[in-house]
């Protein structure tokens, strides 16, 4: 949450459900910049999705180390999260959107961003990142070797129809791809339980905010041993053993009055 408090995220001037984002990406994304190694986060990666099938993934070759920061300018607007993958073949800009339960923010018509980039919020990123349009950058154009943008939401299926348009609204063709992630696909790769401390503690707590949150994958059932048992005595449908299944049964007298089964008059008889 220190990441939150430090840009700004938690102040009275933004709505609750801003706040939730924020805080979500605040613990995600500040826990896994304290990690020594890369791993935990490449993983994660790993399971996004290519809004263009047949794309190239997200994440391909090994990853020596990630950096990590918040809330970046891109022009007249903030990218949640920017990460610097470096490898064997140089820098790898991924800008994350994060989303947990609003969709994309997009621009009205009237409204000033629209004159400087799409009012389509993924376009706008993925134009501005392609642009390397970044006030203060914290890496230099010139050792990039791939540029990325991704959305990290709450769905448990791709967005398709919301990337598509994303897509169809760019107005720069610079070259960028764009993904899709969902929050729960971190949870499996935490530990359960309380953690041994230290780090694995805070790991195993954040698991914890994933599930109380609704974004934890089900894993399977943890209890598998039925919870109900057979009678213990008599089997619990009686076989008739010969007997008719209606023996015993006796029917319903039938009226005596002979005027009950007489007809309705007629009318002219």
């Amino acid at each position: 949450m220190f990441a939150a408090e430090l840009h700004g995220k938690l102040g009275d001037g933004t709505n609750a459900g801003d706040r939730m984002e924020d805080v979500l990406t605040s613990n995600v994304f500040g826990l896994l910049r304290c990690l020594e190694s890369p791993d935990l986060l490449v993983t994660w990666l790993k399971q996004s999705r290519p809004a263009v099938d047949g794309a190239s993934l997200l994440v391909e070759g090994p990853v020596h180390s990630a950096d990590i920061h918040f809330w970046q300018r891109v022009r007249a607007r903030e990218v949640d999260v920017l990460v610097l993958l470096r490898g064997p073949q140089g820098l790898h800009l991924i800008g994350i959107e994060c989303k947990y339960e609003s969709g994309k923010s997009n621009a009205s018509r009237d409204d000033s961003l629209e004159s400087a980039g799409s009012s389509d919020q993924l376009s706008y990123y993925m134009d501005a990142l392609g642009a390397d349009a970044l006030p203060s950058r914290p890496y230099r154009p010139e050792e990039v070797h791939r540029r990325s943008l991704l959305y990290l939401t709450g769905h448990a299926a791709m967005p398709r129809d919301a990337l598509e348009v994303s897509l169809g609204s760019r107005r720069e063709r610079s070259a960028i791809d764009l993904h899709w992630l969902a929050w729960r696909e971190l949870a499996p790769h935490l530990p359960q339980g309380s953690g041994s401390g230290g780090m694995s503690c805070l790991l195993a707590q954040l698991r914890q905010v994933l599930d109380r949150r609704g974004l934890a994958t089900f894993t399977g059932w943890k209890d598998t041993e039925p919870q109900w048992r057979r009678p213990s005595q008599a089997q619990f449908f009686h076989p008739t053993r010969g007997r008719p299944f209606f023996a015993g049964m006796t029917a319903p007298d039938l009226p005596s009055n002979t005027t009950f089964w007489r007809g309705p008059s007629r009318r002219g008889t």
